[in-house]
């Protein structure tokens, strides 16, 4: 079963990406590894999004 902080904090993370616009797709992970690669593969995406928009200012 999935720990009620770790369902707690996606839910806030998903709701972070609404508030700023951002479209997500949920993908359910099975095991802590997974779940830690797909994180990895967000945040990266993310910081490629932020040099993105940096430049264009």
């Amino acid at each position: 079963m999935t720990d009620p902080v770790q369902m707690r904090r996606a839910m806030e993370t998903a709701d972070a990406y609404k508030r700023h616009g951002i479209l997500f797709v949920p993908m359910p992970v099975f095991s802590d590894k997974e779940r830690r690669l797909r994180a990895h593969e967000a945040a990266s995406r993310l910081e490629e999004e932020a040099r993105k928009a940096e430049c264009e200012s």
